[in-house]
């Protein structure tokens, strides 16, 4: 086989040439069928044979770093979530008479602190004060929808 019909060949492979295009074009220019054919199955070879070593040894390094990972990892379990919804606090069950609940200011408080006696079956039809007895509904219809 002719070796500068070779390199050419490769070199055409290399650019990404399709080789029905390549040997139509070398039958064309005078290139005999069997060398044209000879030099494109030595050049497409030499060339499957490169990307099949360039896979294999990406993916060694691929499993290598994979496997440096998951030794590094930290292999604690994950922190469980608190109670809630993690913006209140979770409820205390110190809670027995509605006078406690009106005593807290903050609303978030209040609001847990009314749950709890909505948990306990408190009525909150027996509060005298209207903000309080608003802050107790609200507090009721929330665990009631919780607890659906």
């Amino acid at each position: 086989m002719n070796q500068e019909l070779r390199k050419y060949v490769k070199k055409e492979l290399k650019n990404r040439v399709n080789p029905r295009a390549l040997r139509y074009n070398l039958i064309r220019a005078g290139w005999p069928e069997e060398d044209v054919d000879d030099a494109i199955r030595a050049g497409s070879q030499s060339s499957s044979k490169g990307i099949l070593v360039l896979g294999m040894i990406l993916g060694v390094v691929t499993i290598s770093v994979a496997l440096l990972l998951i030794s590094t990892m930290n292999p604690d379990p994950p922190p469980q979530r608190p109670p809630g919804n993690g913006l209140t606090p979770p409820p205390q069950n110190n809670v027995s008479e509605p006078g406690t609940c009106d005593a807290i200011r903050d609303s978030i408080e209040k609001d847990m602190c009314y749950k709890e006696l909505a948990a306990e079956g408190f009525d909150c039809r027996n509060l005298e004060d209207a903000t309080e007895r608003r802050f107790c509904f609200r507090a009721l219809q929330s665990y009631l929808l919780n607890a659906a």
